[in-house]
């Protein structure tokens, strides 16, 4: 019998219903204080103080997002502004058209998609799509610089794996150990530009000694998975939402 890769999938037990979605709505929870406070007093007003050569229209832009964000747990989020690209039906159809018929706020709306939509809207405000305007550009280059010694050893430990005879699970765990610690360095909790002390720290226990930090380790069942003779995987991509020493990692 001849199984396509997602009855396969399924059979494995990777058909999970989907939890429920993570919403901003719930004071004292992350999601509500990235949605009602970090995302504004943190993230865009960095943007503005980063980028004082912007042109005014952009700035005004970024002003009025900021205004729908100060009343973010009675703003109702709305469809994204058509500014010719591929991906606004996309939002509006796909993504924001459940939570726009529904009234949800900036708050009450799933906070992955306000989240990003917010960031859609940030790339719309500086017209990135035609201009290339990185409004971040100053975080990554910071976030490259101030990292490099980090990185270094991080290279050389790889290096040093490459050029060894290890078993392909050996150095995978090496691996995905690295990037597990790595996304520790998300800019929502160690900033660039601020105290960086704890945060260069993250590599130096991403060694089997400090397995035991680890909550859940689910490792061999990446492995089986990955290595798997009835759900081959010829590649493995490692998706990152930041710069800098995460995107090292």
């Amino acid at each position: 019998m001849v199984h396509t890769k997602t009855e396969l999938a399924r059979q494995r037990g990777l058909n999970l219903p989907l939890p429920d979605p993570i919403c901003s709505d719930q004071p004292g929870t992350w999601a509500y204080d990235t949605m009602s406070r970090r995302i504004r007093t943190d993230i865009l007003a960095r943007i503005l103080r980063e980028n004082p050569a912007m042109p005014p229209h952009f700035v005004a832009r970024l002003v009025e997002l900021e205004k729908e964000l100060i009343d973010a747990a009675t703003r109702e989020i709305t469809f994204l502004a058509d500014d010719a690209q591929d991906d606004v039906q996309v939002w509006n159809k796909e993504i924001l058209e459940p939570h726009v018929a529904a009234a949800r706020t900036w708050l009450s709306a799933p906070w992955l998609v306000t989240e990003f939509f917010f960031y859609r809207r940030v790339l719309q405000c500086v017209d990135w799509f035609s201009e290339s305007l990185d409004p971040f550009e100053q975080q990554k280059q910071l976030g490259v610089t101030t990292s490099r010694e980090p990185m270094m050893a991080l290279a050389d430990r790889v290096s040093r794996v490459l050029g060894t005879s290890v078993l392909p699970d050996t150095a995978l765990r090496s691996f995905v150990v690295t990037a597990l610690w790595g996304n520790r360095m998300d800019l929502s909790i160690w900033p660039v530009g601020g105290d960086r002390g704890s945060g260069h720290q993250v590599l130096t226990v991403a060694d089997e000694t400090q397995a035991k930090l680890i909550l859940a380790d689910h490792f061999p069942r990446l492995l089986d998975f990955i290595l798997t003779k009835e759900l081959p995987l010829n590649r493995v991509d490692i998706v990152v939402d930041n710069a800098g020493l995460e995107l090292f990692c």
